[in-house]
Formats: C-alpha cells, sequence, structure tokens
C-alpha cells in the first residue's frame, strides 16, 4: 500500500515538475518574441524623411505631415510577429540626426 501511494505522490510531482518546465518554455518564447519585436525604423521609412528635410527647413510642410506620411510605411507582421511601428521620439531622434548630415 505505502509503495502504490509513493508511486502516485512521485508521478504527481513528476507531472508537477513537467507543468513548470513547460510554462516557463512558453514565457521564454513570448519574452524573445516581445523583444525581437522591437520597433525600428524600416528602409522606406528612412527614404521618406531624408526627401522631406529640406522642405521642413524651407516651411514648406509640417514635420508633422511627415510623421504621418512615415507612419504609412510600418510594418504589420504576421499575426503581430515582427510588427514595427515607428514612434514619435524615434521619428523625431532620426530626423534630428539627418538634419545634421543636411546642414541644418
Amino acid at each position: 500500500m505505502q509503495k502504490i501511494i509513493y508511486l502516485m505522490s512521485s508521478i504527481s510531482i513528476n507531472q508537477m515538475r513537467y507543468s513548470l518546465i513547460k510554462i516557463s518554455f512558453i514565457l521564454t518564447v513570448m519574452i524573445l518574441f516581445k523583444t525581437f519585436s522591437f520597433a525600428e525604423i524600416t528602409e522606406s521609412q528612412k527614404k521618406i524623411i531624408k526627401t522631406h528635410i529640406i522642405m521642413v527647413h524651407e516651411g514648406m510642410i509640417s514635420i508633422d505631415e511627415v510623421y504621418k506620411k512615415t507612419k504609412l510605411f510600418d510594418k504589420s507582421g504576421v499575426f503581430g510577429i515582427g510588427k514595427s511601428e515607428l514612434t514619435k521620439e524615434e521619428f523625431t531622434s532620426f530626423f534630428k540626426k539627418e538634419s545634421v548630415h543636411y546642414g541644418y
């Protein structure tokens, strides 16, 4: 009788270990996907920003209009994986950096 109770308790402990390993694996995968789906400025967005720098500094268009045009080229990804959305901070940082190269 004690052997049966011991076997049953060891089976449930092994199942719990397996469940914990499974849960930790799933959490690790979720964290990695979140980490690798960071926002970045795509090449097409960089091209749009670079072509509009002079017009913004000459007052022909506003920086908000350029930001809206650039947002049209965000990557949507597959089921949210690989999704890339340009934030306002990233946009202004890249805009300022490129403006220096153009002499503004």
